[in-house]
C-alpha cells in the first residue's frame, strides 16, 4: 500500500498554506550549500490539525550530495532517478524541519 497525497491549492493569501519552505544558498569550501526550511504555519486558515510524513523531493541534477544536517528526519539520495527525497516526520509537533546538503555541482 502506497500512501500519497498530492494537492493544487490557489491562493494569494499567504495564510492559506499549512507550510511554507525557505531555501537558502551559500558557498563553503568549495562547495554549494543548500538549506532547506520547511516551517509550520500556525495561522493556516484550513485548520490542518497535524501534519505528518511530508515528503519533498528534489532533482539532484546527478550530482553527488554530502548530507550535512538532517535533525531528526530521514533523507535518501537515488541515484538513479536523480532525487534527493527528504521525509519529514511530524511538522506540526516539530514547528519546523532543516535540511542542508553541499555539492560540487548544484
Amino acid at each position: 500500500r502506497l500512501d500519497a497525497v498530492r494537492y493544487r491549492y490557489t491562493s494569494k493569501d499567504e495564510k492559506d498554506l499549512p507550510f511554507t519552505i525557505n531555501v537558502f544558498n551559500s558557498k563553503k569550501q568549495n562547495q554549494n550549500v543548500i538549506t532547506l526550511e520547511v516551517e509550520s504555519n500556525e495561522n493556516c486558515n484550513m485548520g490542518f490539525s497535524k501534519i505528518e510524513r511530508l515528503t519533498i523531493a528534489m532533482n539532484s541534477g546527478g550530482a553527488d550530495i554530502e548530507v550535512l544536517k538532517k535533525g531528526n528526519n530521514n533523507v535518501e539520495i537515488d541515484q538513479g532517478n536523480n532525487m534527493i527525497l527528504w521525509h519529514v516526520s511530524n511538522i506540526k509537533e516539530e514547528g519546523n524541519a532543516v535540511l542542508s546538503f553541499a555539492s560540487e555541482k548544484i
